[in-house]
């Protein structure tokens, strides 16, 4: 080490030593690229002078890990990946699958701080609800052995940061060996297009990310940039654990309004500001506010303006120099609006066209002139007089003008071009209706543009003189947009194959510990259940193949090779007759909608499947023959005849029965009333206390079995429901059910 580079690591060590516990962790995973290479002395020095309590980082990169090698849950943890303040991210093996994941856990000691652990479980949430191809997917959320962890898609290649510091140290002359060459500025541009887009789908779900840097984007064997880390993201759903007045994030990568800690001014634009700071980096070799110690970064940020990047790079093209500095404008107002517009500008660089982005004008820099030399400071008074009068007289009006832009909008495509009515019915937790239905309107030319309905869930039901129905589940937000392609279906003589219930007051008391706990409700839990109709059987194989040859939809992406070459050679002959299994929620909603019927509720399905009936008809189907529940989870617990199955295939193949049988159990109304296949309901379970189905819906009952235990009994004919992530597909199969009103 040259005595230039050891004066600098005795600056880091003196400013970290003086942090408390969770500035330290921030600090050291902030570093500047250009002390990245003093990291492991120095977290060698503070383990070795800061007192055991006040450490809340893992030992060094490279130290042994007494948890390599060990299982969680199904998980075998065979590499650390990377080490971060709240955790350590191994590579491991899914073993029942054999397929490798990453799976991040989260330290004890860390997890003992109530904030901290419920940031990890927002993360979870966070990242579940998000799928796109350059986001890193959560999997599952688990907790083992006392320790909680993350499963998420395992990506082989370095992260953004570790990448351009390879390419840097490659001399000119020479070719990158591995991975994308960052030298060059339109791969540079290429990349964060990418991830532009993948926080434009982010933000449209209301999910900021809050540390966007190039520490948390993974590269693949493809050199394609994959987002990951949503620690400190903030779902706008959801009440933010950020106290006010404290610093979420990457000094070197802030925003102004982060780094100010002012909660209610981030919005998704700080994440513009961010990826723009990302950009700059690969363009320059440089962060945008540079400091020794994380308040001299904060305060450079706030009081300097960016030097232009074409200033540290000659070689920058300058229209992508414009798109740069656009991004990272001090005042959000005046960075690109969306990442969306920040990615269509990176387009039309790399085809050649001009772009969006202007420079910026003489007024402007001005203005970060004057308050880079703080001369606005002597203005404060006048304008502090000046903005009450003013914003006195403008705030109510602009509020109510926003309020109202930000309301949520349908818009209604008709498949076949033709009119009809279009209402909209609010529902409450249970999917009960929470109100009058509302009426939208008709179309016109088979469109009905931007109507707009209050927040929260609900349905869009669509009719036709004719007597065609359709109706679509949604979940809306303040500023969502939302487009509906409606497939209206003559229901009238499919109702004669559907079994129609007339309803009634039910009280919901088979979800023990809870959906019935979380939702409480007058009149002793009594609910009224409106009429409904419902298929007398789950949708089959044969049926879901004809879906997908009317639709032109291909089979889901996420089956895996041994299930699609099932599929195309069938094991059974009675294979058709199946129920069809292995559907994410989603596309089980896509099938019910295009058929113009949607997924039962939670209360609808046990309400039909006799749960409230007197259980004395039970009693003649309690016998060895019964065929309660087998869970997929699990596919190892249970005898299945004189065999264990070890694979969920193995156990669907050997166990399930066809969808209609000609014998319906004493009592039941619906086919399989006592098993065969969980099935997806629309109820959704997010946000009810006592639930960990983060983003989940509700599933009723279990799958097949050998045998049956009096826990799986209860759990099949009490109809009880569980959460399970509804973009994790196991035994989940599905029947259709449809509303009755017209």
């Amino acid at each position: 080490m040259t005595p230039e580079r050891w004066e600098r690591l005795q600056e880091l060590f003196l400013h970290a030593f003086e942090l408390s516990a969770s500035e330290r962790a921030t600090f050291l995973d902030g570093l500047a690229p250009e002390d990245e290479d003093l990291r492991e002395e120095l977290v060698r020095m503070l383990e070795a002078q800061v007192p055991s309590g006040e450490w809340p980082l893992p030992p060094a990169r490279g130290a042994d890990d007494p948890l390599l090698g060990t299982e969680l849950g199904d998980y075998r943890l065979d590499e650390v990946l990377g080490r971060g303040g709240s955790g350590v991210v191994y590579r491991a093996t899914q073993v029942s699958k054999g397929r490798t994941v990453a799976v991040k856990v989260l330290r004890a000691d860390v997890a003992r701080s109530a904030s901290t652990y419920e940031r990890f479980k927002r993360e979870a949430l966070a990242a579940s609800k998000l799928h796109h191809p350059n986001l890193v997917r959560v999997q599952y959320l688990g907790r083992d052995a006392g320790l909680d962890y993350l499963v998420m898609d395992y990506v082989d290649g370095p992260n953004l940061r570790d990448q351009l510091r390879s390419c840097l140290a490659v001399p000119a002359e020479r070719e990158v060996s591995t991975g994308p060459d960052l030298r060059d500025p339109r791969v540079c541009a290429t990349l964060v297009r990418d991830l532009a887009r993948a926080l434009q789908h982010a933000h449209a779900d209301r999910v900021l990310h809050r540390d966007v840097k190039p520490q948390n984007v993974l590269l693949d064997s493809r050199g394609t940039p994959h987002l990951t880390d949503f620690g400190l993201a903030k779902d706008l759903e959801l009440a933010d654990l950020t106290t006010s007045g404290e610093v979420a994030g990457t000094p070197h990568y802030m925003s102004p309004e982060q780094a100010l800690a002012a909660r209610h001014r981030i919005n998704h634009r700080t994440d513009i500001y961010s990826l723009g700071a990302v950009l700059y980096e690969l363009l320059s070799g440089r962060t945008p506010a540079a400091g020794e110690t994380t308040a001299e970064v904060i305060h450079n940020i706030l009081h300097k303006p960016v030097i232009p990047v074409r200033r540290r790079n000659h070689d920058v093209p300058a229209a992508l120099a414009l798109v740069c500095m656009q991004a990272l404008r001090r005042r959000p107002e005046r960075r690109y609006q969306s990442a969306e517009e920040m990615a269509d500008d990176l387009d039309r660089f790399l085809a050649g066209e001009s772009v969006g982005a202007k420079a910026q004008s003489i007024g402007e820099r001005a203005v970060e002139r004057l308050v880079d030399r703080r001369l606005l400071l002597r203005l404060l008074p006048a304008a502090a007089v000046l903005g009450v009068v003013v914003g006195g007289l403008l705030y109510f009006g602009s509020q109510r003008v926003y309020a109202h832009s930000q309301r949520p909008r349908v818009s209604v495509e008709i498949a076949n071009g033709g009119d009809a009515r279009v209402s909209y019915l609010p529902l409450d937790m249970r999917h009960l209706a929470a109100g009058p239905e509302l009426e939208l309107g008709s179309t016109k030319r088979g469109r009905l543009d931007d109507c707009i309905v209050p927040e929260g869930a609900g349905r869009i039901l669509v009719r036709t003189e004719d007597g065609a129905f359709a109706e679509h589940y949604c979940e809306l937000q303040a500023g969502d947009r939302v487009v509906v392609a409606a497939r209206p279906t003559d229901l009238r003589e499919s109702e004669t194959e559907m079994i129609v219930f007339s309803g009634g007051q039910v009280v919901p008391r088979y979800e023990a510990g809870t959906l019935a706990d979380a939702l409480p409700s007058a009149d002793g839990g009594v609910v009224q259940l409106p009429a409904f109709a419902i298929d007398d059987h789950c949708v089959t194989n044969g049926e879901y193949r004809a879906y997908l040859e009317a639709s032109g939809r291909e089979r889901p992406e996420y089956w895996s090779p041994a299930w699609r070459a099932i599929w195309d050679d069938p094991p059974r002959d009675d294979w058709d007759a199946l129920p069809v299994v292995d559907l994410a929620f989603d596309d089980a909603v896509a099938y019910a909608e295009f058929y113009g019927k949607r997924l039962p509720t939670s209360l609808e399905l046990e309400f039909a499947r006799g749960a409230y009936d007197e259980p004395s008809w039970l009693d003649a189907e309690l016998s060895r023959t019964a065929t309660p529940a087998f869970n997929m989870f699990s596919p190892h617990v249970g005898r299945f005849g004189d065999q264990t199955k070890d694979t969920t295939g193995g156990a669907y193949l050997l166990y399930v029965q066809a969808a209609v049988q000609p014998r319906l159990p004493l009592g039941a109304r619906l086919h399989h009333a006592l098993g065969n296949v969980a099935e997806w309901t629309e109820s959704r379970a997010v946000e009810m206390p006592g639930l960990d189905g983060m983003g989940a819906r509700i599933v009723k009952a279990d799958a097949w079995h050998g045998e049956y235990s009096p826990d799986g009994v209860q759990n099949t004919l009490m109809c009880n429901g569980m959460a399970y992530d509804g973009d994790s597909p196991q035994d989940q199969g599905f029947r259709c059910a449809r509303s009755l009103g017209r």
